[in-house]
């Protein structure tokens, strides 16, 4: 019976614990894991090195905030708002971002693998060295972003807007772009190796030195304009 008490009053206690925490206010190093932050005001917080393992920030407002190297990890981010937020270093492996508002936010060497971006509006985002392996940008705007040297091997990014997007040495290995727009986009030194481009806009977009080997090109429109026929594979085959 003993035991059983002192188990008990050692549960209230933590869980009290993590209710406190979640009430502390925000600053660098803060513990908010599983905090709910929906709708929140947290414009240009100060929250690097936070420990914010699946909190849920729908529909927040974290415009210019600084997250750098903290770890985020399954941390929710629906229609939320991280424009101009600072997430370098960070780890936020299975995140989901969808409807989330990413313009001009950095990510550089984040650890993004798995997550979700389904029509985020991350135009001039900044991700170099990013890893976002076996995630989901399907329909995300990524115009004008900056992706060089990015891990994107098997990511689907069907109709996604990469109109200008700076991919100079990103693996795309496997990857899904179909009907993606990559207008002008930069692809030099990047390895496409089996990725489907069917039906995706390459016009003036760079692909010098890249790896084409077994990348579907079927009915897209190539650098030059002309459009890619049956059987390009490897690349592009006009009609």
């Amino acid at each position: 019976m003993r035991v059983a008490v002192i188990a008990a009053a050692l549960l209230v206690l933590s869980t009290a614990s993590a209710f406190a925490a979640c009430k502390d206010a925000a600053a660098d190093g803060v513990d908010w894991r599983k905090c709910d932050k929906t709708g929140a005001d947290l414009a240009n917080a100060h929250l690097a090195g936070a420990r914010l393992q699946d909190s849920v920030f729908t529909r927040a407002n974290l415009t210019h905030a600084d997250f750098r190297r903290a770890e985020m990890f399954s941390a929710s981010f629906y229609d939320s708002d991280l424009s101009g937020a600072v997430l370098d270093d960070t780890n936020l492996r299975g995140g989901a971002f969808s409807g989330a508002t990413l313009s001009g936010a950095s990510f550089a060497r984040a650890n993004m693998e798995r997550v979700t971006l389904l029509k985020s509006r991350a135009p001039g985002a900044r991700m170099a060295e990013v890893r976002l392996r076996l995630s989901v940008l399907d329909q995300v705007d990524l115009s004008k972003a900056v992706l060089t040297k990015a891990d994107l091997a098997g990511t689907t990014m069907v109709q996604a807007n990469l109109a200008g997007t700076d991919l100079t040495g990103a693996d795309l290995t496997g990857a899904d772009l179909s009907g993606a727009d990559l207008t002008g986009a930069k692809l030099a030194g990047a390895n496409l190796s089996g990725a489907n481009l069917g039906g995706t806009s390459l016009k003036k977009a760079d692909l010098a030195g890249a790896t084409l080997d077994g990348a579907s090109f079927i009915g897209a429109i190539w650098s030059d304009g002309k459009r890619c026929g049956p059987g390009s594979v490897g690349g592009c085959k006009p009609n």
